[in-house]
């Protein structure tokens, strides 16, 4: 039963409570310790299912925008995409002189000035979100120390001494997220949190197994390691 298509909550899941309830309470909170987090951990041991369990979580609250991103593509476009896909924005910010384009077209919001580029657009619709009291969850999964990511991480900084609300939650094994945290110009990523995942307790699966076939606590149930039977 705890077989999983990658990234896909299976039937019968585990969850991590602690560190859902731990993410979930700081991003909710009006201080938080961080606005952003890095779950972190080795193959299989529930990392992006952790990441769909907070964001299907917020995305439930009204005062919270969920963007997922593909770190393969231009991050900052697909942030400005999702905001622009929202029900909300769509119906309460995009006004008829709104015109829209990430390839050399001007760009405007709400009748303002043509926008130049996608981190001025991008700095815009976050100045709206705060002016309605909306945070953004920027959602990534397997970062790495790519161009991409870095240039997007650098932007990200900006926008928090701006005071928006934007918050990331990252994914990825531990020497990608150790990899990007070190390079030279992201050293503030050091004190970003990092949730490690390790694997399931035993405790847990036992009395999961207990659960899914009506087996009685007093009934024998032998969990083996695979590396028991080599």
């Amino acid at each position: 039963p705890f077989s999983r298509t990658f990234g896909i909550k299976p039937l019968s899941f585990i969850e991590n409570k602690k560190e859902i309830n731990q993410i979930i309470n700081d991003f909710n909170s009006d201080f938080p310790l961080s606005y952003s987090y890095f779950i972190t951990g080795l193959r299989g041991t529930g990392k992006t299912v952790l990441l769909t369990s907070i964001s299907k979580e917020l995305a439930k609250k009204d005062n919270w925008i969920v963007v997922d991103i593909n770190p393969e593509r231009s991050i900052l476009e697909q942030v400005a995409g999702g905001i622009l896909s929202n029900n909300f924005v769509k119906k309460n910010f995009i006004k008829k002189e709104f015109s829209f384009s990430f390839h050399g077209l001007g760009l405007s919001i709400e009748g303002d000035n043509p926008v130049s580029d996608i981190v001025s657009l991008v700095k815009k619709m976050l100045e709206i979100l705060k002016k309605h009291n909306k945070k953004l969850l920027i959602c990534i999964d397997e970062v790495s120390n790519t161009e991409n990511i870095r240039t997007f991480v650098l932007d990200y900084q900006i926008f928090l001494r701006s005071e928006y609300k934007i918050y990331l939650l990252m994914t990825g094994l531990n020497n990608n997220v150790t990899s990007l945290q070190n390079h030279k110009n992201l050293t503030f990523l050091l004190r970003t949190p990092k949730i490690i995942l390790g694997v399931l307790n035993k405790d847990l699966i036992k009395r999961n197994y207990q659960e899914i076939f009506n087996i009685a606590d007093d009934e024998n149930l032998l969990l083996i390691d695979t590396k028991d039977l080599k």
